[in-house]
């Protein structure tokens, strides 16, 4: 494995450098740059990186021109925003621009592993204060009118469905929770996104916590919302 870290500080480097070995072991091979210049030479020496870690605030460019131009020079390869930076504005525009996910730096590094594989699996992760600042307006959700629809318009089915997406299980995983068959997740997927309007399994994680933070439930559906403990593990906040 090999990933590349591009931070302006040696001490957070080396820093992830260690927590990235302490999961993957010694042969994870570690890149480290301290400006994006160093970073898209990298980039275009090593095409096999399988990710990069990038913090917002390097001297040479300003985010909003020198992620974008990295997302774009890494092609295939996911990059990972790592900043401590927390304002929603600065997630919004990294996921916006192409990021895979938005790593806080104040957050632990246990989260590390799960957010690389969840990735992998071709999904984005994001924290989840990201959903207070204007992500989830971007996918034309609107605090007084998507959250209170979605337990009227999803079947009590659906919705357990969609909180086991919500959790970071996968369809095999959903299946044997509830004690149907993979085929059936499938299906029921692809009709909740179409009911409320996301298009993959990130923006109907973001959906049923959107869902879950609004604070008039109908009280027919208190018991889904009152059935998730505050340390779920979810696409949106895995710590």
């Amino acid at each position: 494995m090999k990933i590349i870290i591009a931070d302006d500080h040696p001490v957070f480097r080396v820093g992830m450098a260690y927590a990235l070995k302490n999961y993957y072991g010694q042969d994870v091979e570690i890149m480290e740059g301290n400006n994006y210049a160093e970073i898209f030479t990298l980039v275009a020496d090593h095409p096999d990186t399988d990710f990069i870690f990038c913090d917002l605030g390097m001297p040479d460019r300003e985010p909003e021109q020198g992620l974008p131009a990295l997302i774009k020079a890494a092609g295939n390869i996911p990059v990972l925003v790592v900043s401590g930076r927390d304002d929603p504005q600065s997630i919004h525009m990294s996921i916006g621009a192409g990021a895979k996910g938005y790593l806080i730096k104040q957050t632990t590094m246990n989260i590390l592993r799960p957010v690389l594989d969840l990735i992998a699996s071709g999904e984005i992760y994001v924290p989840s204060r990201a959903l207070s600042g204007g992500l989830s307006s971007s996918f034309g959700w609107h605090h007084n009118q998507f959250p209170l629809r979605i337990a009227h318009i999803l079947s009590k089915r659906q919705l357990e469905i969609l909180q086991a997406l919500a959790n970071g299980l996968s369809n095999k995983e959903i299946a044997r929770q509830l004690g149907i068959v993979e085929s059936t997740v499938k299906v029921q997927l692809k009709t909740i996104y179409r009911k409320i309007n996301v298009r993959n399994r990130t923006e109907a994680a973001l959906a049923i916590r959107f869902f879950q933070d609004s604070q008039d439930v109908p009280d027919s559906q208190d018991s889904v919302k009152n059935a998730v403990p505050p340390n779920t593990r979810t696409v949106s906040e895995l710590a």
